[in-house]
């Protein structure tokens, strides 16, 4: 009778710690479900259906940009993005480029790549390259130029 009791009282058990955990697991789902249908959704209405996320180091910021058309021929066509944070749900900054190549050099810095006016030299390669901070929203100039 005691064995029977004793199982009874872990089958319970079992079933309680299950039933509780199955609940956090989709609270948790809705929540992350939530957040990537934010940005992408403001993505979709900025840019359309032509779009490019690429996560932070740490990935709680996301870089969304509009997907250059290569074939228009145009090397300083625009190049326009912004920046998600995913913890706080906004956009940490935003902006148009031309001709620019942007990716993450640091959690919160962006590296711009672009093409300069007028090459000076044989030895310039025609890129002149910054780093934006999300957060300061200010523009650091690189010395790496080996693009």
């Amino acid at each position: 009778m005691i064995n029977k009791l004793l199982i009874l009282s872990l089958f319970s058990l079992l079933v309680y710690t299950s039933c509780t955990n199955q609940k956090k697991n989709i609270h948790q789902e809705n929540t992350s479900n939530n957040q990537v249908k934010a940005y992408k959704q403001i993505a979709f209405e900025k840019f359309g259906s032509d779009t490019i996320f690429i996560f932070s180091p740490e990935e709680n910021y996301v870089l969304c940009t509009k997907a250059i058309d290569k074939s228009s021929g145009n090397p300083n066509a625009l190049t326009e993005f912004f920046v998600y944070d995913t913890d706080n749900k906004e956009i940490l900054y935003e902006d148009k480029i031309p001709g620019a190549i942007i990716s993450w050099n640091t959690n919160t810095d962006l590296l711009i790549i672009k093409q300069k006016g007028i090459i000076t030299s044989p030895e310039d390669n025609g890129k002149i390259s910054y780093l934006i901070n999300i957060k300061t929203k200010k523009r650091k100039e690189t010395t790496k130029n080996n693009y």
